[in-house]
């Protein structure tokens, strides 16, 4: 047998085995438990600002970038497209920075927010490798407030941190892209509502709140399916 005709024949049995695995069935899983390991930033806003016993507020800084990450533990349905799960994301460093002008204090706000959510999805399953979403939130933010209360002047600084805990709701629009049968990539964006914050009392015995703390995110979503 000729080179060439080698050449030709093995060419052939390779497009043959590329041909078998680009016609492998390639849609999603379609039922059981999964694992997601999650990550996401995007654009965080607190909200209006109100305040008690302060003076004349001035925002230097308030809607701001944030991120965070956390992880979820679903169920897909194989009878209808939906899935459920419980989801825990953790928001860090939204920096609300404020100037009480009358009375010469400024406040350093590192706002940081936990949500417990309990999700459902609607599925578009088809025959390739992409499934489209969407999806819908409920549960709780806990908002938590790092408060640095400096008097501008004689430059003492006190700290103060304080809880609240809030309605949370979200909505989400995305995809997932199936690697293998055990590993899913996903994307979406994600509009959350936070409820609001509040400082409570710090040393003046002033305090500061604000809502509705809201945000659009990018999520990455790392998912294991069992």
């Amino acid at each position: 047998m000729s080179v060439s005709v080698r050449f030709l024949s093995a060419a052939a049995l390779l497009g043959t085995l590329a041909f078998g695995i680009a016609a492998e069935p390639a849609q999603a899983r379609d039922e059981g438990l999964y694992f997601a390991i999650r990550g996401f930033g995007g654009y965080s806003d607190p909200g209006d600002i109100g305040s008690s016993g302060t003076g004349t507020l001035t925002e230097r800084n308030t809607a701001d970038p944030a991120a965070g990450g956390g992880a979820a533990l679903g169920w897909r349905l194989g009878d209808t497209p939906l899935r459920f799960e419980f989801e825990v994301l953790h928001r860090v460093r939204v920096d609300v920075d404020l100037r009480d002008t009358a009375n010469s204090v400024g406040y350093e706000n590192n706002l940081s927010s936990t949500t417990a959510l309990i999700g459902l999805g609607y599925e578009f399953r088809n025959d390739s490798r992409w499934t489209p979403f969407l999806a819908a939130y409920g549960g709780m933010a806990r908002n938590t407030s790092s408060v640095d209360r400096t008097n501008l002047n004689n430059g003492t600084v006190t700290t103060t941190e304080n809880d609240d805990d809030n309605l949370a709701l979200a909505a989400a629009a995305g995809f997932d892209y199936r690697l293998t049968q055990v590993l899913d990539l996903g994307a979406s964006y994600r509009f959350s509502y936070l409820g609001g914050f509040d400082t409570g009392a710090m040393a003046g015995g002033e305090s500061i709140d604000g809502s509705p703390f809201t945000s659009h995110d990018l999520v990455l979503s790392l998912q294991f399916n069992f």
